[in-house]
């Protein structure tokens, strides 16, 4: 199992989520890496642009020890939440309005995890 984080923005607002993402990561440390499909196709430009963050990899060098992922809310270590919360915040400030963050253990047949809890931060 691994744990997926990331950030899902309408593909009207993709140049403003990429921007968001290359600060977010410039001031947090962490990885905002930007996927989205090859707009050349008619179908592609209506799919979401999706912003997977990591410390490289997957989520899960974010996660402290004794992380238990079948709790609501995941353990992480003391320095990834503070990056995780200056490029969040960061994130929020400079990305568009309409945006939502999910989290998932991959392989969970309960889907990922609505977590738009940014402006909370």
């Amino acid at each position: 199992m691994c744990l997926e984080m990331w950030i899902e923005g309408d593909a009207s607002a993709a140049e403003q989520l990429a921007s968001a993402a290359d600060l977010a990561a410039k001031e947090s440390g962490l990885h905002f890496t930007r996927r989205h499909p090859l707009v050349r196709w008619p179908w592609a430009r209506e799919k979401p642009v999706v912003i997977y963050v990591s410390a490289g990899g997957c989520a899960c060098s974010l996660l402290s020890d004794d992380a238990d992922c079948g709790d609501e809310y995941w353990a992480l270590e003391p320095k990834a939440a503070d990056q995780l919360g200056i490029g969040l915040v960061a994130f929020a400030q400079h990305g568009p309005d309409k945006r939502r963050i999910f989290d998932r253990e991959t392989g969970d047949a309960t889907g990922p995890r609505d977590r738009d809890e940014v402006d909370g931060l």
